[in-house]
Formats: structure tokens, sequence, C-alpha cells
């Protein structure tokens, strides 16, 4: 079946059930309450199923909650925002984003493999993510989180709050870089003594 037409059959069901759910909850209080003739009950419990379900319709419509959340000035669906919700921009990431992302990425790990080096060198453990947030880096928050994708797509990292890396040799690190930046849909370009990445 297909996706569509279960849908639309879902929501056929679903107003189904409703509908005898509240014509037969009508027509049992009518029948105990009012002692009518089992046509006049049976009539004017379908009436009243009928309302009930003019106002699910309405309750159940898009426009008209949009409309209610404008003049009431209040989030009723609790979207985060009051009325139509603006579609989100299509956003291409841009040969600029590339380079930002790429060089804060390569400053990333210049600071985190000299710290490891360091480390090593000293004959200790690291303590600390190098790579963390809050480290003497000296990115932007911005700039940080461009860099991380770059590393997440790259495999350096396995993700944002990983506490180790996938690789610690110098040129090791530079092709994951190299891998995040085309697992991202760019494309390295080299003009003369210049490298950019370019989107697909």
């Amino acid at each position: 079946m297909q996706p569509e037409l279960a849908v639309a059959l879902a929501e056929t069901l679903s107003t189904f059930r409703a509908s005898f759910t509240a014509f037969g909850s009508f027509s049992a209080v009518l029948a105990w309450l009012a002692r009518w003739q089992v046509g006049e009950t049976l009539l004017v419990a379908a009436g009243l199923t009928g309302c009930v379900m003019l106002l699910r319709s309405f309750a159940l419509s898009k426009p008209l909650l949009v409309w209610l959340e404008v003049w009431l000035n209040r989030d009723l669906n609790l979207d985060g925002v009051v009325g139509e919700p603006k579609p989100a921009p299509n956003v291409i990431p841009s040969t600029s984003w590339a380079e930002e992302a790429e060089a804060a990425a390569l400053q990333l790990w210049d600071y985190t493999h000299s710290q490891l080096r360091a480390a090593e060198a000293d004959g200790r453990q690291l303590k600390v993510k190098p790579w963390a947030r809050r480290q003497g880096h000296g990115l932007t928050h911005d700039q940080w989180d461009s860099a991380i994708d770059v590393w997440v797509a790259g495999e350096l990292v396995k993700d944002r709050s990983a506490k180790e890396l996938n690789a610690t040799s110098y040129k090791r690190g530079l092709d994951c870089i190299r891998q995040g930046m085309a697992t991202l849909n760019f494309i390295r370009m080299r003009e003369k003594d210049k490298e950019s990445w370019l989107p697909r």
C-alpha cells in the first residue's frame, strides 16, 4: 500500500471510530435520561454526533489553529512559533564556509597534536581533551562547531562529545580532515599554488 493511501485510510478509520463512539455514547445517555422513542433518540444522537465531529474537524484544522494562535497571540500547539511557522531556508554551504571550516579544523588539529606531542615528550597522559570547546585552541564557538563538523565527518572523532581521537599521527589527522570535507560534499580544487573547496 502506498504511504499516502495508508495515511488517508488511517485518518478515515480514526474519524469513523470517533463518530461511532460519540453516536453510541449519545444514544445510550439519551435513552437512559430522556426516555424518548427509539427514532427520536437516534435522530438527536445523530445531530449531536454531527456537531461534535464538526467541532473536532475545526479543532484539527491547521488554518483554524494558525488563526487562533495569531488571534490569541499564544503558541497553542507548542511548536515554538505563534502562527504559521516559516519554512527553513535551504542553505547550501558556500565556498567561504568550506575555507573557514577547513582552516578551523586544521587550527584545532595543530593545537591538539602539539598537546599530544608535549604530553608524550613528558611521559604523561592527557587528562583533558585538547579539542574540547573550552580549551586554549583560540577558536570561537562558531569556528569550533565548524571544525568539529569536519572532524566528525572525517571520522577523526566518533562524535561531538568523543573522548578519544581515532588518529594520533599528524598526517593521518590531515587525511581525516580532507576526508571530512569530501564527506560534507565539497570537492577540492587546485589553481596554481592555491587550494579551495567547492560545493559539489
